[in-house]
Formats: C-alpha cells, sequence, structure tokens
C-alpha cells in the first residue's frame, strides 16, 4: 500500500484552505465558537473537479453539544464579490450535526462555488439548537473566503477509455516555465506505481512558449481502474506580459505559481446505462430512469450519493458549479434506477431552466454490483441534453438523413455554415441545434 499517497489525497480532501490575510473583511462569529472549516478569512485553493472540493460544506465547531432547530425560519446565504443578491441560500433544511462529533454543526449548500472570487457566507440565529449549560439557540455570524485557482486542467476529470495525454492550462497568462516535471505524477489508487510521463510546455504555431504544460503518458493506459493525476505545488510558472510575448516594462511582468490539485479520471470497467429520457432535446427537467448494462449482477443504488447537473459552457467544458442536484433510488427488485432533482432536501418533479446545453453527471459509485465476478462501484458517466421552449418545433434528423447532402444550412443565431448553392454533410456538423432548410434540427449524439 502506497501510504505516503494516501495521506497526501487525504490532506488534500480533508483541509478546504490554507490562512491567509484577507484583504476585503473579516469574518464575524460568537464567543461559543471555537473552530470553523474551512477556516474563515481563507483562501480556499483547489481545482476544477479535484479536491478539496470548493465552498459547500461549513463545518462549524462549538463549545457546547447541538442539534438542529426545525423551528428556525431563517436562511443561509452565499454572496459573491459584495453582492447584494445571493447566489445561494440555504433554509434550516441545510443545517445537520456530525454525530461523530456532537458539538459540529455544518452547513451545506446546494452546490460548490469554484469559480476565482471573494465570498461572503451569512448563517443566520438559530440555525441549532445548543444543549449545555447556557443553553438557547446559536447566534447569527458571517465568514469570509477568497478562491484563487489560476490553472485548469484538460480534459477535464471524467469517465475515458484510455489515459494518454492531458494538459495544464494556465488561460490568463501569456506563457508558462516548467519548473519541476518530477512534481507531476500519475498513479493507480491503490497502487504504489507512479506512470512514466512526459512533460513539456506548450508551444504556439510561432514556436512561443504557450499558456499550457504538455503531459503524455509513454504507454497509454487502457485498463479499467481509478487514476490520480497529482501535481504538486512547484510544478510550473505561469507568466503574464500584458499579452504580448515582447519584452514589457517589468511592471508589467505577472508571475504564478501552480496550485497543489488531484485530478481523478476513471477508466470504467461497465459500458454506461441506458437512460430514459435519451440524450437530445428537453423542455424541461423531470425525473430520469437508468437501465443497468446487461450481463450485471446489480446489488445496490447509492442514495447518499449525489450526482449533478451541470450547464455546458460555449467551449464544450462544464460549468464550475452545478445547476442541480440528483440523487437516485433503485426501483425494488428490478435493474431500473429513479433519478430525482433534489433542493432543500425535497424532491421537485419539474424544473424549467435557461435555454441551452447542460451536463447530467452520475455520481462515481451510484450503483454497484458484480461485473465478471469483481465488486465494482459505477462511473460518473455524463449525458448531454438541450433544454429549449418548444421541443416540437425541433426536427430530429433520422439516420438517413445524417448521411444525404441537404443544402442552406445556418447556424441557431442565424449565421450561414454553407452556401445556398453548396452541399454539406449532416453528419460532419458539430453537435447543436441548425436552421437546416429552414427547418431547425438537432445534430449529434453524446461527445
Amino acid at each position: 500500500m502506497n501510504v505516503k499517497k494516501y495521506a497526501i489525497i487525504a490532506i488534500i480532501m480533508m483541509l478546504a484552505g490554507s490562512m491567509y490575510t484577507a484583504t476585503y473583511a473579516s469574518s464575524t462569529y460568537p464567543d461559543n465558537v471555537t473552530a470553523i472549516y474551512p477556516q474563515p478569512d481563507s483562501r480556499v485553493d483547489l481545482a476544477p473537479s479535484a479536491f478539496p472540493m470548493g465552498l459547500q460544506q461549513i463545518s462549524i465547531l462549538f463549545t457546547e453539544n447541538v442539534s438542529v432547530n426545525p423551528n428556525c425560519k431563517g436562511e443561509a446565504h452565499l454572496y459573491l464579490d459584495g453582492e447584494e443578491t445571493p447566489i445561494q441560500t440555504v433554509g434550516v433544511s441545510g443545517a445537520s450535526v456530525d454525530f461523530e462529533q456532537q458539538k459540529m454543526g455544518c452547513v451545506l449548500f446546494p452546490y460548490s462555488c469554484k469559480s476565482n472570487g471573494n465570498y461572503r457566507v451569512t448563517i443566520p440565529d438559530g440555525f441549532w439548537v445548543l444543549e449545555g449549560k447556557t443553553g438557547g439557540y446559536s447566534q447569527a455570524f458571517e465568514l469570509y473566503y477568497s478562491i484563487y485557482n489560476p490553472q485548469r486542467i484538460t480534459p477535464a476529470p471524467t469517465v475515458m477509455k484510455e489515459l494518454s495525454e492531458f494538459r495544464l492550462e494556465f488561460p490568463d497568462y501569456d506563457d508558462v516555465k516548467l519548473l519541476n516535471p518530477n512534481n507531476i505524477e500519475l498513479f493507480k489508487l491503490s497502487s504504489d506505481y507512479n506512470y512514466p510521463l512526459s512533460v513539456s510546455v506548450g508551444k504556439n504555431e510561432d514556436g512561443t512558449p504557450a499558456n499550457y504544460i504538455q503531459i503524455n503518458l509513454i504507454t497509454p493506459i487502457t485498463q479499467p481502474g481509478e487514476y490520480c493525476l497529482y501535481v504538486k505545488k512547484e510544478a510550473a510558472e505561469a507568466i503574464y506580459y500584458g499579452g504580448s510575448h515582447e519584452k514589457p516594462e517589468p511592471a508589467v511582468i505577472r508571475k504564478t505559481q501552480n496550485i497543489e490539485a488531484l485530478y481523478k479520471y476513471t477508466v470504467s470497467q461497465i459500458d454506461a446505462p441506458a437512460i430514459s429520457p435519451a440524450e437530445g432535446i428537453l423542455e424541461g427537467f423531470s425525473t430520469f430512469e437508468l437501465t443497468v448494462p446487461q450481463g450485471a449482477d446489480f446489488w445496490f443504488a447509492n442514495d447518499k450519493a449525489v450526482s449533478m447537473i451541470y450547464k455546458v459552457n460555449d467551449d464544450g467544458t462544464l460549468s464550475p458549479d452545478a445547476s442541480y442536484r440528483v440523487k437516485g433510488q433503485r426501483i425494488e427488485d428490478t435493474d431500473k434506477i429513479l433519478l430525482n432533482i433534489i433542493e432543500n432536501g425535497e424532491i421537485v418533479e419539474n424544473v424549467t431552466p435557461a435555454a441551452g446545453k447542460y451536463a447530467l453527471q452520475l455520481a462515481y459509485g451510484l450503483f454497484s454490483g458484480s461485473w465478471n465476478g469483481e465488486f465494482i462501484n459505477s462511473a460518473p458517466f455524463i449525458y448531454y441534453y438541450y433544454v429549449v421552449g418548444d421541443p416540437s418545433s425541433i426536427k430530429l434528423p433520422s439516420d438517413a438523413d445524417k448521411a444525404k447532402s441537404v443544402k442552406g444550412i445556418y447556424s441557431i443565431d442565424g449565421k450561414m455554415i454553407s452556401e445556398k448553392s453548396g452541399t454539406i454533410q449532416i453528419n460532419t456538423l458539430p453537435e447543436g441545434i441548425y436552421i437546416i432548410d429552414g427547418k431547425k434540427t438537432f445534430v449529434g449524439g453524446r461527445k
């Protein structure tokens, strides 16, 4: 067993921040609170889909035992950058107590904040009842946090058929200096073995250094399992020259080092479950139904595993903050699982979000069972949907339509893709909604 790696993973998962002096505000909380995790007035270091998972759960250690106050009418709020309108709100249904530590009260917001910025958390009077000598209700307090993450990983942690290459990108910088390639490791969970990597600075078309580190496996990995790309601190340094690679005035140069992050990938042992409604166009979200792949000895569904629905950005990446939380339960004595959207602990039967593309990402370990005699957990498979105002106005092309040539193709915002007098194969178009011969048409399936 690789004790060192498990210790590293445990530390990264458990610590949600590192101390630093806040420059914008100071947190206030009562005398009967002895500690708060993540620590207030702290920077929360994180990376997309890595550990720690950002700003979501606030744990408060009181001097006395506490219990949740079911009669509390107040709400906890999470604000961004001094805004007066909260970006997340949760009632007493978001309050809980750590049953292994009776003095620990917790607040859980619906989704994790991962975007850069300053955050403020307000917790109302009476979320908890103090059960010690003093008795009474917990008091209101205010907490401040900052998130700064200069980097992202491509591809984002997900289910893959093989692992072969990655890019550690610094979007707000001009180029990158590789400080120590040995500070980047890839290993399989429960294994001592580090897979050989080729690590180098990326290049632009003109040969100048690009703003990413290229990471390639010497031999691609296809063996099923859970793998971690571990980027230690001081692996790389990103440099900003004011948008130009020409030498600027010294005052313009800005540098940053990468933050420590653990990115988890799955090479799946099983196929993705069938899902209903199928990927494609929806008017809104209701209940999803999964059918476990055939040939599996399906044992149970984990009703504690929380799946997520994310907005998909224009570049195909998932929004760092989930739009909805989804929990599953097995239909008794069947190979099916129902997935329901949950808000404030309650099932929401129908949700109509803003129009756009969304991704339903299943939680790792949503269901478990035996495949070919080996116990395994399901992987975090992803399903893609387009939400539109009137699904009946969209024509889905048949397989025959996809293979034939058509005339007059425009993007949904009216930009011409093909000349009216020319032709183009529909099945060469990127996934999306198009105006084809005057009709809205959805093209493509899962990416």
